[in-house]
């Protein structure tokens, strides 16, 4: 019973009001992070050749509900896992997660409907579009990116990271003293 509803819920049409609903999710208790893996060097018959760095985009949300964490991952798709407390007076809670392409695309359905999360997922999109006009070789691929294009990507991972910690051009104008 519990796969048929699922099955339905994935073969529905995405309402408005679950788009809302979700964006309100990731702006309250998600995250859009911007993650890099380092370029290693990997070995190739008796030589070696570097790899490129990889700009990843991760979209998360994690609550003590599993209802919601399971919705998410029911309408959009991604994963889920369960994180354990830290402490033994604390509740363990699930952490739902998407990745990559499938991200932009989530946080494009929501995007009208962020509030404090909009500026992420701008700078989402224009990793993601970056990523789709410059392959060369793949993510850690053989053939070098150019480095104005790793310099582009870091520049958006450094400014999604600004604003993760709290920067907000509106309120940081000095109108809102405390």
């Amino acid at each position: 019973m519990i796969v048929e509803k699922i099955m339905a819920a994935q073969e529905a049409k995405i309402k408005e009001t679950d788009l809302s609903y979700a964006a309100g999710i990731i702006d309250g208790e998600g995250s859009i992070v911007i993650y890099k893996r380092p370029a290693y060097r990997k070995k190739n018959q008796g030589g070696y050749f570097p790899l490129n760095p990889m700009h990843e985009l991760i979209v998360s949300a994690g609550m003590t509900d599993r209802k919601v964490i399971y919705w998410l991952n029911d309408l959009f798709g991604g994963s889920v896992c369960v994180v354990k407390a830290r402490r033994h007076e604390y509740r363990k809670f699930w952490k739902w997660s998407i990745t990559g392409q499938k991200a932009n695309e989530f946080l494009k359905a929501i995007s009208p409907f962020l509030k404090t999360k909009s500026l992420q997922a701008i700078l989402a999109d224009n990793l993601q579009q970056s990523k789709k006009q410059f392959i060369k070789g793949g993510a850690g691929g053989t053939k070098k990116l150019p480095n104005d294009i790793i310099l582009y990507r870091d520049n958006i991972m450094a400014t999604n990271k600004v604003l993760n910690s709290g920067y907000d051009p509106e309120f940081m104008g000095g109108y809102y003293d405390c």
